[in-house]
């Protein structure tokens, strides 16, 4: 049975913000290196892509909604002549 290896991985260095997703398909080998020899990494190993970005999502928090009234007339609710 071949099984998929999703990894997500970010790197955040003073220079580069880069995103990558990478799946893999068989066992692999990677080498991640920084000039500054500081490299923050998440490895999620998941099953699927979904349960990573949850696990991710766990891992660092979400983004917090903005208030109701700072989504703008036509997502509050509220039309220009009640205001």
């Amino acid at each position: 049975m071949l099984h998929t290896l999703s990894l997500a991985i970010t790197l955040l260095t003073k220079i580069i913000n880069k995103d990558i997703i990478h799946e893999v398909h068989s066992i692999q080998s990677f080498d991640i290196k920084a000039e500054d020899g500081q490299v923050n990494a998440f490895i999620i190993l998941v099953e699927n892509m979904k349960q990573g970005v949850f696990l991710y999502t766990e891992l660092t928090g979400s983004t917090p909604l903005p208030p109701k009234w700072a989504l703008g007339l036509e997502k509050t609710g509220y039309n220009r002549l009640s205001v």
